[in-house]
């Protein structure tokens, strides 16, 4: 309760500073940590009711892969008001160095092109990237990764849009009761690694995989750093097609297509 206390008093500290007593034309927005509703009630209601001029958030490490654990928490928390919304949410999340860490070795042009898209589909407007991914990006052929970035971030809105892009994809979600039903494939808990095993396995046939099981119940920061293969199922990860405007296809193939709209 004291650490709640002293964020929201923190928070109005910057809201003071850079928002209040000038001209609103002039304030500047502020981006804020740790604010998804669902898991600090308290403090996103506090924002939405005192910051006026901007409200931006960082998205954090599950969208810095793909597949991360409860990634679909930032695309529940936030896709619908940073996509064909007109509640005007602005992100931001860095890249760290998580491009060196064994999981994104494993195939660096793959390791990007995951993490922009699954940013891109929650909406991300910022991709601090680091400076040393940049420097290696000719040698690694990872431009076109950025440039696919840089293209889509604007065009969140379908009505002024350039065009969209759709990419069929279908992530094996632990939690999810409803398609994978306790009574068969076990208790849905995150530490329970036979129900990951036995989800992986009924889709087996479609290229599902699970290289590095105990990585699913250590968390994303442990699967950044330490992971050391390719998983189809996790918890709390994007179960659907990768998106940015509202598309109503559907697809049970496990690896990206590309389908764009001019």
């Amino acid at each position: 309760m004291q650490w709640k206390n002293f964020r929201l008093w923190l928070f109005s500290v910057y809201d003071q500073a850079f928002q209040d007593g000038g001209d609103p034309a002039t304030a500047i927005p502020l981006l804020f940590q740790s604010v998804n509703p669902s898991d600090y009630p308290e403090e996103w209601a506090w924002i939405r009711s005192n910051i006026l001029a901007g409200i931006g958030v960082k998205y954090g490490g599950s969208m810095r892969g793909h597949h991360m654990d409860q990634s679909n928490e930032v695309e529940r928390s936030y896709r619908h008001l940073a996509v064909d919304s007109d509640f005007g949410l602005f992100s931001g999340n860095e890249m760290d160095q998580t491009w060196k860490d064994p999981y994104f070795q494993l195939n660096v042009r793959l390791g990007f092109y995951w993490a922009a898209v699954e940013q891109l589909h929650s909406g991300l407007s910022i991709w601090d990237v680091a400076r040393s991914a940049l420097e290696n990006s000719e040698v690694d052929d990872t431009v076109f990764v950025f440039l696919f970035f840089n293209k889509w971030a604007a065009e969140l809105i379908p009505a002024t849009a350039r065009g969209g892009f759709l990419i069929f994809h279908e992530g094996l979600n632990s939690g999810d009761v409803d398609k994978f039903p306790e009574a068969e494939y076990g208790t849905a808990k995150k530490s329970n690694v036979n129900r990951y095993r036995k989800i992986v396995a009924d889709y087996k046939g479609q290229g599902a995989r699970m290289d590095d099981l105990e990585a699913v119940d250590n968390g994303q920061v442990h699967q950044r750093n330490e992971q050391v293969g390719y998983n189809d199922a996790g918890w709390e990860i994007i179960a659907g097609n990768y998106e940015v405007s509202h598309f109503l296809f559907v697809s049970h193939m496990m690896y990206p297509i590309f389908i764009f709209l001019k």
